[in-house]
């Protein structure tokens, strides 16, 4: 169950950390807040503390300065056109052990809403998953619905094995952090998952998994990032997380 978990939460994270600006989304909505993007240019870099939880409680050994740079910008990315991709590197704390490099992609819609790239594409443990962009709803505050995958299929021994990962996205709210001495207006998006997986040892593993994208929309960046995945089977629950803030940037 915890690798199921830390899979999730890895491509969520990972997912949730990169923008740009001015992709077509078909849409003639009118922004609901002034939420308008600054868009970050090649070079841009920002820096976060990053760690897990489990059960609510910080995981010390997971903790790691994550920095993510923006490597590319206005390029066609999976039916978008205006993509901006960064590539993010990150390293421990405790041991200076560099993580694997990794790499997202974001898009500012025509509306202000920012969409993220969410790709299960060949990840073991959630096969079938399909990818897609999921629409976090800044600007105009209303509700984004996707389903990752729906199948229920034969077992094999006359049960059945049901595959199902939903995802609902919505504004929760805006607010102003200091940073630097400085107020960041933010805006907060909340990312639910509900999801149906075969347990590999029999039975299902049912998750429900809550993200808040906190988006600082003049460093055209994420601010913070806070994640909880709840894991259930018939003998078993566990809540894993993460945690991301940001502690420094540089534009370009």
């Amino acid at each position: 169950m915890n690798r199921l978990l830390t899979q999730i939460g890895v491509l969520l994270a990972t997912n949730a950390f990169v923008l740009f600006q001015g992709c077509d989304s078909g849409t003639d909505w009118e922004p609901r807040s002034t939420f308008l993007v600054t868009e970050p240019n090649v070079g841009s870099t920002y820096t976060y503390n990053d760690y897990e939880t489990e059960e609510g409680m910080k995981i010390d050994s997971t903790e790691q300065t994550v920095t993510v740079e923006v490597v590319e910008r206005g390029i066609p990315f999976k039916s978008k056109l205006d993509v901006l991709r960064t590539q993010e590197t990150g390293t421990l704390d405790l041991t200076g052990t560099t993580t694997d490099t990794t790499y997202g992609y974001i898009t500012v819609e025509n509306d202000n809403n920012v969409s993220l790239w969410l790709d299960f594409e060949g990840k073991s443990d959630l096969p079938g998953v399909d990818q897609d962009w999921m629409t976090l709803p800044f600007a105009t505050r209303v509700d984004q619905n996707l389903t990752l995958v729906n199948t229920i299929e034969d077992d094999g021994s006359g049960g059945k094995d049901t595959l199902q990962l939903f995802a609902t996205a919505s504004w929760v709210r805006e607010e102003t952090v200091q940073f630097q001495g400085n107020d960041l207006k933010i805006s907060v998006c909340k990312l639910k998952l509900n999801g149906t997986f075969p347990f590999p040892f029999g039975g299902q593993i049912d998750l429900d998994g809550e993200t808040d994208f906190y988006f600082a929309p003049e460093i055209g960046y994420v601010y913070k990032i806070e994640e909880n995945i709840t894991a259930r089977t018939d003998i078993a629950e566990q809540t894993t997380g993460s945690v991301r803030l940001l502690t420094s940037y540089t534009l370009k």
